[in-house]
């Protein structure tokens, strides 16, 4: 810059002719004049930088293109070229891959489909066959209660029928609270239904033909022919072991016609009830629970070989439940009809 007039002046016509005339007299350079400019300039340079979102997002794509590649490769490339490389490795390898190819020469690669076809198990049998012939009972009757009086008390069992004509072997404990031991009949106060699988809707009134306490067992009638009677077995041919299924009520008429099943876990196991008695009962592992008493033990052949009897199960274990063995109900049962 010039701040001054004088640096104006140099710029004037005189100065500059001689300025002109003289440098050019003496032959000297154009550059070396004094009033020479000369500017110096230097281009930015652009740079482009990525930030971290475009990183990530070249990544992304270069591996999903990455692994396209290789898909493809081992889908169809693969499959292609391997014939030659498996000759090219039999030359190189010689008469130990040539004879194991000529072993399974000829012979094609096959897939085998395995399907497991549908089968019944024998429990799924066993139900068909005995669970029309199990009902389910309900008690009602009218107990005195100390502090509120006499009240309605209802309760609900399970039962057997034993003969086409509507007999039905039960539990003792199961209709005791409708039982008069004065009439050796049901009590005036006193009702007992069965209730027919399929059929709940429907119950049919029962009377007490008899029971033996000391065994547990009681038989009722009910009126009407051609009902589904169990088949009885032999609970003396029983073996530790054998299949068991229970068949019955558990918690009430709720859940009629419930199976579980087990095996045999001990025979004549000695277990005393609430009245003292000893019983002698099969014990087994298939759940039995309140509301099955009075049902079916059945065997593998769906013959009945033991009463289920909850009052006798034992407390504080898991998996023990007690039968009383289908001989010993018999023989009451035929008692109870001959003297009844």
């Amino acid at each position: 810059m010039f701040n001054n007039d004088k640096d104006k002046n140099d710029f004037g016509r005189d100065n500059l002719s001689n300025s002109s005339s003289s440098n050019y007299s003496h032959g000297s350079n154009f550059q070396n004049s004094p009033f020479y400019y000369s500017e110096s300039y230097k281009k930015k340079k652009n740079k482009k930088g990525y930030n971290l979102f475009q990183l990530i997002l070249i990544a992304v794509m270069s591996s999903i293109l990455g692994g396209g590649i290789v898909f493809l490769a081992f889908q169809f490339i693969a499959p292609a070229v391997q014939p030659g490389f498996d000759n090219y490795f039999n030359s190189i390898t010689g008469s130990n891959i040539t004879s194991s190819n000529s072993a399974t020469k000829g012979q094609e690669l096959k897939s085998y489909k395995i399907e497991i076809e549908k089968s019944n198990s024998p429990v799924t049998w066993i139900a068909k066959k005995v669970s029309p012939s199990i009902v389910g009972i309900r008690v009602t009757a009218r107990v005195q209660n100390f502090f509120f009086g006499e009240q309605e008390d209802k309760g609900e069992g399970s039962g057997i029928i034993v003969r086409e004509d509507g007999y039905i072997l039960t539990n003792f404990h199961v209709i005791s609270k409708a039982y008069d031991s004065r009439t050796n009949k049901i009590s005036s106060t006193a009702k007992i239904e069965v209730f027919l699988p399929e059929q709940e809707e429907k119950p049919y009134t029962a009377e007490i033909i008899g029971v033996d306490w000391r065994t547990d067992i009681a038989v009722l009638k009910i009126t009407g022919k051609g009902f589904n009677a169990a088949e009885l077995g032999d609970s003396d041919t029983l073996e530790v072991g054998e299949l068991a299924v229970a068949i019955g009520n558990p918690g009430g008429l709720e859940y009629m016609g419930s199976v579980t099943a087990g095996v045999i876990s001990g025979l004549n196991r000695s277990v005393q009830s609430d009245s003292g008695y000893e019983f002698k009962l099969i014990q087994t592992d298939a759940a039995i629970n309140p509301g099955n008493s009075g049902g079916a033990l059945v065997n593998s052949e769906g013959k009945v070989i033991g009463v289920n009897s909850i009052k006798v199960v034992a407390q504080g274990f898991e998996g023990i439940g007690f039968a009383i063995p289908i001989n010993t109900a018999r023989e009451t049962t035929r008692n109870i009809l001959m003297f009844n």
